[in-house]
C-alpha cells in the first residue's frame, strides 16, 4: 500500500480497507491484522507480521497478503509530472504510472 504521505492519495483508505476487504471475502478479522503503508518495504513487513502471527497464534492456518498499488490518481500524477518524475519526451529519467496488485497465500507446517 502506498506511503500514507503521498500525495493523491485518498484520505480514510487506511481506515476502510481492510474491514472493506474482509467483509467482501466474508472472513472475519484478525486481531493483529494490519494495512501496512510503508510502500516498497511493505511486502516485507506483511512477511514479517504473517511470521509473528502464525508463530503467536497456531490456530492461524492461512493468512492472505495482499499488495496493492496504484499512480492512476489525478493528484499523485500531477505531483509527480510537476517534480519532473514522470517519463516523458523532456524526461527521459522519469518512471511510467500504472497500477498493480498480487495476492500470496501462507500456509502453516502445523
Amino acid at each position: 500500500m502506498s506511503e500514507q504521505d503521498r500525495p493523491g492519495r485518498p484520505s480514510g483508505l487506511d481506515d476502510t480497507f481492510l474491514p472493506d476487504l474482509c467483509e467482501r471475502l466474508e472472513v472475519p478479522i484478525h486481531p493483529q491484522s494490519a494495512l501496512i503503508s510503508e510502500g516498497r518495504i511493505g511486502g516485507v513487513k506483511a512477511l514479517s507480521l504473517a511470521d509473528k502471527i502464525m508463530s503467536d497464534d497456531l490456530s492461524v492456518q492461512r493468512i492472505l497478503i495482499c499488495g496493492v498499488d496504484s499512480y492512476l490518481n489525478v493528484g499523485t500524477l500531477n505531483h509527480y509530472y510537476r517534480n519532473h518524475r514522470l517519463l516523458t519526451t523532456d524526461n527521459s529519467d522519469g518512471f511510467v504510472p500504472g497500477e498493480a496488485a498480487c495476492a500470496v497465500l501462507l500456509t502453516s507446517n502445523y
